[in-house]
């Protein structure tokens, strides 16, 4: 069931379902909604209460801050949502956390800025395991940033530069779709531009993630595909390495993941 909720200036959309006690907080990938999670009531509905939030400039949240979105801000959604469902959050009834792609990322710098409020993680395959070149320089630099703009308005050269690179072999043919994808469309370029520069300050430090993990006995479930050429499983060996609060799930899939065939084998994590 959708729900909505005033926060400052804007309204925040989100998503309810399940009957469970535990808390089951969902971060949704780009260009998704809180609603492509509902296939998991049958699957933790009787565990869970889920809850699913529409992301800023996704969905049906209106975003009407004109700075970026802080972890701060996700943090507070969620107290002030718990609080408007009558969801008391304590030691005993922390919250669950779950990631998919963009999400993941999110999920991370969460995490980072407030660990004691969790219980445990499941990312699938989560952004932001690896510092992107391309998204630092688009979104961490002033000039990047400028350039970045440009290019969605005018992306030609881009289109050249991807091409060529396919060509020739050093983009492989998913990134490629992919790109295309979000990229062919004016109005989905300019959606790209706002989204990446309202979410360039969800940025995790990995390294301090691992110690985080560590040190407060945090259960993190990375789920990947095996197919998939935009997040490498690979990426999740430094977090994994000595680390015996993470398991590494590979499925046999590619990037999209969050399908309802391929819960059968995932939800088993959730009830370990």
């Amino acid at each position: 069931m959708l729900h909505l909720l005033k926060y400052e200036n804007s309204t925040v959309a989100y998503h309810v379902f399940g009957q469970g006690s535990k808390i089951l907080f969902c971060l949704h990938g780009y260009g998704d909604s809180g609603d492509s999670f509902y296939f998991l009531e049958k699957y933790l509905g009787k565990a869970y209460c889920i809850i699913a939030p529409d992301l800023p400039l996704h969905g049906s949240t209106k975003w009407d801050k004109k700075n970026a979105f802080l972890p701060s801000d996700l943090l507070q959604w969620i107290i002030l949502i718990c609080k408007k469902e009558g969801i008391s959050l304590s030691n005993e009834n922390k919250i669950h956390l779950l990631g998919y792609s963009m999400g993941g990322r999110l999920a991370l710098s969460l995490f980072s800025a407030s660990p004691n409020d969790f219980e445990m993680m499941a990312l699938f395959c989560p952004d932001g395991l690896h510092e992107n070149f391309w998204h630092f320089i688009s979104t961490q630099t002033k000039a990047g940033n400028f350039l970045f703009q440009k290019t969605m308005f005018h992306p030609g050269w881009f289109f050249q530069l991807m091409e060529g690179a396919y060509q020739i072999k050093i983009l492989n043919k998913s990134v490629y779709k992919f790109v295309h994808h979000y990229l062919d469309d004016p109005q989905a370029r300019d959606l790209l531009y706002k989204r990446w520069t309202l979410f360039r300050k969800f940025k995790p430090s990995i390294p301090l993630v691992k110690k985080l993990v560590l040190k407060n006995k945090i259960p993190l479930t990375l789920v990947f595909g095996n197919y998939d050429r935009i997040i490498l499983s690979s990426r999740s060996t430094y977090l994994k390495k000595n680390n015996p609060q993470v398991k590494v799930l590979i499925l046999n899939a590619g990037h999209q993941i969050m399908r309802e065939k391929y819960w059968p084998e995932i939800a088993r994590a959730f009830y370990q």
